[in-house]
């Protein structure tokens, strides 16, 4: 496999784009049903750097919170 071969894109996908608080509220904001949604304080979204997938899952599993 070549260096710079992307080994897992949608994980890469993910990890990008849903660290971002616009992005992230948007998902919420139009895909959860609106009495959840109004529930909800999305200003406090957070991305939190923590990682719950053992080692030897992680090649197969992501988890992004």
């Amino acid at each position: 496999m070549k260096e710079s071969q992307i080994t897992n894109p949608h994980a890469m996908f993910f990890e990008k784009v849903f660290v971002r608080k616009d992005v992230s509220s948007d998902l919420v904001r139009h895909y959860l049903p609106p009495d959840v949604v109004d529930k909800l304080d999305l200003s406090t979204i957070q991305s939190v750097n923590k990682s719950f997938i053992s080692n030897d899952l992680k090649a197969i599993y992501s988890d992004l919170l």
